[in-house]
C-alpha cells in the first residue's frame, strides 16, 4: 500500500492526522482538500467503541509496520 485513500481515512485527533500525513505524504493535498470541502456538511454518527478500535488497529498495521 503506497497511498492512503481519503475515503478510507478516519482521523481520530491531531496526532493521528499528523501521523497519517507523515506516513503518506503524497496524500496530503487530497486529504486536506477533502477535509476542507466536507467541513460544512459534517455529519456525526454514533460508532460502537469496539468497531472503531478494531478498525484503528487494522489501519496501524499498514502504516507503522516497519
Amino acid at each position: 500500500m503506497t497511498t492512503l485513500e481519503a475515503t478510507r481515512c478516519l482521523v481520530l485527533d491531531h496526532v493521528g492526522l499528523q501521523a497519517a500525513i507523515n506516513c503518506y505524504p503524497d496524500i496530503k493535498p487530497v486529504l486536506m482538500a477533502g477535509l476542507y470541502s466536507r467541513q460544512q456538511s459534517l455529519k456525526v454518527h454514533s460508532w460502537r467503541k469496539s468497531v472503531v478500535q478494531e478498525w484503528f488497529a487494522k489501519t496501524q498495521e499498514h502504516c507503522w509496520a516497519y
